[in-house]
Order: C-alpha cells, then structure tokens, then sequence
C-alpha cells in the first residue's frame, strides 16, 4: 500500500471584523499588518475585500513587498467566505492547493 505524500500547514492569518450575520467590515493599518505577517513566513493573510483598495501599487518599500501581496492576499466580503479561503488555503501538496 502507498501512503499518500505528506500534508503540511501553510500558515494563514486573517485581519478584519466579523459581526453577527457573518460579514466582515474593514479595519485600518492593513499594509502594516501585511508586512509582519510577511516577516513571520505567513503564506496567505485574508482582510476585508474593502480593505484591498488600500493595497495600490504605489508606496511598497519594495518589488518584494508588492510581489507579496499580490501572491498571499485575498479579501472576503464575509465570514464564509474567509472560512473558505482558509480552510482552501491551509492545505498544501507539493506546492499547489487542494482542488476540495
């Protein structure tokens, strides 16, 4: 028998505010917090769809901050929706997610 290849955690962090019926609001500072989750190896960050209009091309320290969010950064518009993406993005086999 053939054990399936190993599964490892890719680190996922969320920023925002969830209320009651599940959507999620935006909060401030998001490109602060994106640069230290980028600092800690975190290889997705969700936020707030609103907040993704803050993330523009102009004021990155660098090509690689900027090359960062556009690879690790997805917005929810609610509590599902980032509960999908996590979960989606959490798991990782041989580089690439799993298609569930």
């Amino acid at each position: 028998m053939v054990s399936p290849p190993p599964l490892s955690l890719l680190q996922v962090a969320v920023t925002g505010y969830v209320d009651l019926r599940g959507k999620m609001y935006p909060v401030g500072q998001v490109r602060e917090k994106i640069l230290h989750c980028k600092s800690r190896g975190v290889g997705l960050v969700i936020v707030p769809a609103e907040d993704l209009d803050e993330l523009n091309e102009e004021g990155w320290a660098s090509a690689e901050d900027l090359q960062y969010v556009q690879q690790a950064v997805r917005g929810a518009r609610s509590f599902v929706d980032m509960l999908e993406l996590a979960v989606t993005g959490a798991f990782v086999m041989d580089g690439a997610a799993l298609p569930w």
